[in-house]
């Protein structure tokens, strides 16, 4: 977790966790449009994390957050090591 300070306004950037992607899945990018130069990265799934905002200011709070999604936090989308914040 971190915190910044901006004027009277605090913001948290938090660790909502990891989760794995098959990118040729998502991104629906035929092979020949990857391969070979980014092969590295759609041959096999990739981790991205996954990081939610709270902004703090007098009389206000906001949260910006990712999508709680079943989809995105269940396997094989979640890794492995996931652990809910």
């Amino acid at each position: 977790m971190r915190t910044l300070s901006v004027g009277k306004a605090t913001a948290t950037v938090m660790n909502v966790g990891d989760f794995m992607w098959n990118l040729p899945e998502k991104m629906s990018i035929a092979e020949s449009d990857w391969r070979p130069r980014y092969a590295a990265f759609f041959e096999r799934p990739q981790r991205f994390p996954t990081q939610g905002i709270h902004i703090a200011l007098p009389g206000a709070s906001v949260i910006i957050a990712i999508m709680i999604s079943r989809q995105i936090f269940s396997p094989p989308c979640r890794s492995i090591n996931h652990r809910p914040p």
